[in-house]
């Protein structure tokens, strides 16, 4: 597929995040509870994420200071209903934070949307303070496996992340794609890629971007508890069937 050049304005508008609430507003997702168990076993009083999203993850870490960051309004607003600190930031033009300003931050399948991943992890160094750690789950890809969308630009295999990681100064603690990988291509051409057109066809195509926020809603709605219902338990467990990869990494 081709990439199209849109600006990160026009690509994570307010019905993006409309279109895949399937995804940002799920409260049992794997990735989401791993993550917490991980960071859980360190001293971490102050927590970025990176691409907050609507704040689900973010408002279930225990943090003295926890801060997120998000390039649209609504995800702002959403994440200030919740009571998350959150400021307006495209981190491939840098990270407004002084230098050691946090213990731990997280990108929660933020990376595959940058073009120039290299410069937010090096950032991301900068800003951690010693000792500190970053959580990066991005999709795992493979030969078998590859979510190629018009917004994804920086896939990865596992070697591939390693790799960035290390080339940015981090020690590799953990790495892992849980579950059995080959069972991805059949789930993903039988029962995601269907389901994701059928939404695409409820929510995104007959609902334009001019109708009332509260109508998609509905309509949306509607379809996660009927239709779309299996596409949002397998979004909950990306992690266990192995189309989505996780690396904890230290900085030095």
């Amino acid at each position: 597929m081709k990439k199209l050049s849109k600006k990160n304005d026009e690509l994570y508008d307010q019905h993006y995040y409309q279109i895949q609430g399937y995804g940002f507003g799920a409260t049992d997702r794997q990735d989401h509870k791993r993550i917490i168990e991980l960071l859980r076993k360190y001293k971490t009083n102050r927590v970025l994420e990176i691409g907050v999203g609507l704040g689900i993850l973010l408002q279930r870490i225990k943090a003295k200071k926890k801060v997120g960051t998000e390039t649209n309004e609504y995800a702002i607003k959403a994440c200030k209903k919740l009571g998350i600190s959150v400021i307006k930031n495209d981190a491939e033009k840098g990270l407004p934070f002084k230098d050691s300003s946090f213990d731990a931050i997280i990108m929660n399948e933020v990376i595959e949307h940058f073009k120039k991943p290299k410069p937010v992890v090096l950032d991301c160094y900068r800003i951690l303070a010693p000792y500190g750690k970053i959580v990066i789950s991005t999709p795992a890809k493979s030969f078998f496996a590859h979510d190629l969308t018009e917004s994804h630009f920086s896939e990865m295999t596992q070697k591939e992340l390693k790799s960035l990681v290390e080339e940015c100064g981090f020690k590799v603690l953990t790495q892992e794609v849980n579950g059995i990988t080959f069972l991805y291509p059949i789930i993903e051409n039988f029962l995601y890629k269907p389901f994701r057109l059928l939404r695409y066809f409820f929510v995104k195509n007959k609902i334009k971007k001019t109708t009332p926020i509260s109508m998609i809603d509905s309509v949306h709605g509607l379809a996660d508890k009927t239709i779309l219902k299996p596409l949002n338990r397998y979004r909950n467990f990306l992690l266990s069937i192995g189309q989505q990869q996780l690396i904890l990494a230290e900085k030095q």
